[in-house]
């Protein structure tokens, strides 16, 4: 055989096995030239957005093997994956981040209050991507994550809108430790709206978080139900707007909530004395420091049992129940500011 004809049928071989190569790694994503990542899968949109959604969960569910010593990262390029009435249902070690909040989005239309377009996981991360459930069903809710310890939320936004009943952003119960930083978490419309309800938490931290609810009955930014431990809330908003009552934040059975450079609002609302920017109930116990507080009429209501301390504040609304203040502002109707050394602002209807 000749020199000429054995390059040829190299070359052919070559070509054939990069072929084969290539298909069956098709998924991985290349990180540098001639090297595949072993543990990083690609996801890309296809010829449409219902395509795309399945191709998304096809991709995790080839994934069999996660472990601690073997994680994975999902990477999700550009596109909108639309995974219809199902869940992407995330494994433990198994993270998945998106190319951004603006151009890389998760949609379905999940059905059920302890459902979801995305189901949280132990041990892993959601990370730079949009999660919209468009409501469909009575109740919806974009991510929920249930006995999901050690998960962290960062750089996503999350929406849940449309229909009747309850709409919930994020859902995040007996997780711990659980770190939400740079969220967007936004409901709307139904009867009951939630930006995030956190329930029976220990140990979570939220960090540059937006949380806003508006449009329902019964509207709340953040819900903190039955905290078993520190919450730490931290250069965040929760906003409640546009309902029969609004509550920026509102917590039942909840105690050791501290809030550091908050701003929390009820505003435009239609019930009477129903604005409320903390509203807390059930023995609730939280501490406000640095924070912006603002409701119509009341910028913090404590019901019997539980109680509230306020320090280096502004507050724009009175207060009633069990409020404890040192150093605030106060910012009445008329545009005048009173500071008060060791005095909350009472209502007087």
């Amino acid at each position: 055989m000749n020199t000429k004809n054995l390059m040829g049928i190299i070359c052919i071989l070559t070509a054939v096995l990069m072929f084969f190569t290539g298909t069956a790694l098709a998924d991985f994503y290349v990180v540098a030239a001639g090297k595949r990542a072993k543990r990083v899968v690609l996801v890309s949109p296809k010829a449409t957005e219902t395509e795309s959604g399945t191709a998304l969960l096809d991709a995790l569910a080839k994934i069999t093997d996660a472990s601690a010593t073997n994680p994975y990262l999902i990477y999700i390029e550009p596109g909108i994956y639309d995974i219809g009435s199902g869940s992407v249902d995330m494994e433990e070690y198994v993270s998945i981040q998106g190319s951004g909040q603006s151009v890389t989005k998760i949609t379905g239309t999940a059905a059920g209050i302890n459902n979801g377009v995305v189901l949280g996981d132990a041990n892993c991360e959601l990370r730079n991507l949009t999660v919209e459930n468009t409501g469909n069903a009575d109740d919806a809710v974009a991510i929920y994550c249930t006995v999901s310890h050690n998960m962290i939320i960062s750089h996503v936004t999350a929406i849940a809108s449309g229909g009747a009943d309850v709409k919930r952003a994020i859902v995040a119960t007996i997780c711990d430790p659980l770190t939400l930083d740079q969220v967007t978490a936004t409901a709307t419309g139904g009867d009951d709206a939630y930006g995030l309800f956190l329930g029976i938490m220990d140990n979570t931290t939220l960090r540059h978080v937006s949380a806003s609810a508006s449009g329902a009955n019964t509207n709340i930014g953040i819900y903190f139900s039955v905290t078993v431990g520190r919450i730490d809330v931290r250069n965040s908003t929760a906003i409640a707007e546009d309902g029969v009552s609004c509550y920026g934040i509102r917590a039942g059975f909840a105690t050791e909530i501290y809030l550091y450079d908050v701003t929390a609002s009820g505003t435009d609302v239609t019930g009477v004395n129903s604005g409320k920017g903390i509203f807390l109930s059930n023995d609730s116990v939280l501490w406000v420091h640095h924070s912006s507080i603002t409701g119509e009429p009341y910028s913090i209501d404590t019901e019997t049992g539980a109680s509230c301390y306020v320090g280096a504040s502004h507050l724009d609304g009175c207060t009633s129940g069990i409020v404890d203040c040192a150093g605030n502002y106060y910012q009445p109707s008329s545009t005048n500011w009173d500071f008060y050394q060791n005095i909350c602002p009472s209502c007087i209807f």
